[in-house]
């Protein structure tokens, strides 16, 4: 009955901005996040760790066939800041590193990476509304957002990460297969929590690219079987 009840409040759309926006934005849950990923080896930390380095292979990837080096980068939600040295290694100039939460961008600040951090700025920003003119990056990457985002939203986000574009979307979503869709009321079973709200189907991301203005050309599954993350590349038509 508890995990039941949990599914249903999971999937309302109202709970977005609690669950996500809101939550975030706390000084202890930005300090776990980054302890997952940034702190030593343990036996809890092993799936964040393996999920955080297959992504950086998948961006990697993508990165590649954008052509390796550009501009401007744009990093959102960027965290606390565990793409920036990857990024900032393709960007020749700038890397922005946006995010709603002051709490993550903090710890993005802290100079762990002193390459990155001569390229790299941090500004506080909703990726609803993003404050960056049309077409000024080059690429725009959006990791580990959209499947705690209910549809409609994500759309209005996708958008503005198109056009804050001039060429590429890099972005994650969390596929709505049948296998997953089973191994998640598993863990849901289990856990009693939803680590993916909002999967989305086949349907819903072909519209994504038609309605966003950017066209898939490429996709990588993070960890086939184990997780239902895709790493996607994404194309202004016409560029």
């Amino acid at each position: 009955m508890v995990a039941s009840a949990y599914i249903n409040m999971s999937n309302d759309p109202t709970q977005y901005d609690f669950r996500t926006r809101r939550h975030y934005q706390n000084v202890e849950v930005a300090r776990r996040y980054a302890e997952a990923y940034r702190g030593p080896l343990t036996l809890r930390r092993v799936p964040a760790k393996v999920i955080a380095a297959r992504e950086v292979v998948c961006v990697a990837a993508a990165l590649k066939r954008c052509g390796g080096s550009m501009r401007r980068i744009l990093d959102v939600p960027c965290g606390t800041g565990k793409l920036s040295a990857l990024l900032s290694s393709h960007a020749r100039e700038l890397l922005v590193g946006s995010d709603i939460s002051a709490q993550m961008l903090s710890i993005a600040r802290a100079p762990n990476d002193r390459a990155a951090e001569k390229k790299a700025m941090f500004a506080r920003a909703d990726a609803t509304a993003l404050p960056y003119p049309d077409a000024s990056f080059d690429c725009v990457v959006c990791l580990r957002l959209l499947h705690r985002v209910p549809p409609p939203i994500r759309l209005a986000i996708v958008r503005e990460l198109a056009r804050v574009s001039s060429h590429y979307v890099i972005l994650s979503l969390a596929s709505e297969t049948t296998w997953q869709k089973f191994r998640m009321r598993i863990r849901r079973y289990l856990t009693k929590s939803e680590s993916c709200p909002f999967p989305a189907s086949k349907e819903e991301i072909s519209t994504l690219s038609t309605l966003g203005g950017v066209v898939v050309t490429k996709a990588w599954s993070v960890l086939p079987v184990l997780s239902g993350e895709v790493v996607m590349l994404l194309e202004k038509p016409g560029r």
